[in-house]
């Protein structure tokens, strides 16, 4: 497993990069405690005439054997009200030593 398919195991971001209504916020790598190499992509689309935005976090441990993703997603609006909030929770995102 690689981090080249980590960027689409929940969202085909390859495919909805093209898509006119797509919006990258964000895409960076994300190095977590322990080696575990990763990223983070903020997104918005529009889906069923609503905007919504997507903050994946996703990871992979030095082996490459166990990922590790956590998702926030809703509604533009409210991401833009909860920001601080949404923020808060994945800067505080941590992978447990041992964990599988």
């Amino acid at each position: 497993y690689d981090l080249d398919a980590l960027r689409n195991e929940v969202f085909p971001l390859d495919r909805l990069g093209q898509r006119d209504d797509f919006e990258l916020i964000r895409d960076e790598d994300h190095t977590l405690p322990g080696r575990v190499e990763g990223f983070r992509v903020t997104f918005s689309y529009d889906e069923a005439d609503k905007s919504a935005t997507v903050d994946l976090l996703s990871a992979l441990d030095p082996g490459t054997n166990v990922i590790y993703i956590l998702v926030i997603s809703c509604e533009t609006a409210c991401y833009e009200r909860e920001k601080g909030a949404i923020e808060d929770i994945l800067d505080s995102w941590t992978v447990e030593s041992g964990l599988r």
